[in-house]
C-alpha cells in the first residue's frame, strides 16, 4: 500500500489523473475525458473508452476478445516460435 501511495501522490504530483488501480493518464487523454465525464469502461485488460469491443493481441502471451471468446497466445518464446515456424495459432482459446 505505501507503494502505492507513493505512487499516486508522485503521478498525480506530476499532472496524471489517477484513473483507478494501477491506471493513470494526462488530463487531456480519452480516459481522464471518460471518467470526468462518466463514460469510463472497464474489461477484462483495464479501463477502456468503449465496452464490449473486439480486440486482437498480436504477440507473446497477447489476450484477444472476439464476442464471447476470448484466446491467449502461448507464454513461452521458444514455444511461440515453434508455432510461427509451424504457421500454427499461437494461442488457447477458451469461451
Amino acid at each position: 500500500m505505501d507503494i502505492l501511495t507513493l505512487t499516486i501522490e508522485t503521478l498525480t504530483s506530476a499532472g496524471y489523473v489517477h484513473i483507478g488501480m494501477d491506471h493513470f493518464a494526462k488530463p487531456e487523454d480519452e480516459l481522464a475525458v471518460a471518467q470526468r465525464n462518466g463514460t469510463l469502461c472497464r474489461n477484462f485488460q483495464g479501463y477502456s473508452t468503449r465496452a464490449g469491443c473486439d480486440l486482437v493481441g498480436i504477440g507473446l502471451t497477447a489476450i484477444s476478445r472476439i464476442g464471447d471468446c476470448y484466446a491467449q497466445n502461448v507464454h513461452s518464446l521458444d514455444e511461440y516460435y515453434l508455432r510461427l515456424d509451424a504457421r500454427e495459432p499461437g494461442n488457447r482459446a477458451r469461451t
